[in-house]
């Protein structure tokens, strides 16, 4: 038996996809997003960071974290770049 409707899917199958169908794009995932801290900002901080959404754990796994919100509050930064056209 196979498929069914859910609404939880595993971000490694969508990686694994997105790196079959599109592997540019896999790439740029790999690649570091500004994330705004939203209001946690430490001591001697600035207001946001860099993390990719996707990336690779010392044993070779790939791990997710995303929320698209904080990386559009990131954009409110006058030293964070614009999103590019593949980032958007």
């Amino acid at each position: 038996k196979q498929g069914g409707l859910s609404s939880f899917t595993s971000s490694v199958t969508i990686y694994e996809e997105i790196e079959r169908e599109a592997p540019h794009l896999a790439r740029v995932l790999l690649e570091n997003f500004h994330v705004d801290r939203k209001g946690e900002v430490p001591k001697g901080k600035k207001g946001y960071y860099e993390m990719p959404i996707f990336h690779r754990t010392p044993q070779g796994k790939i791990a997710c974290i995303l929320d698209r919100s904080f990386i559009t509050a990131a954009q409110r930064w006058d030293d964070v770049p614009p999103l590019d056209p593949l980032q958007v």
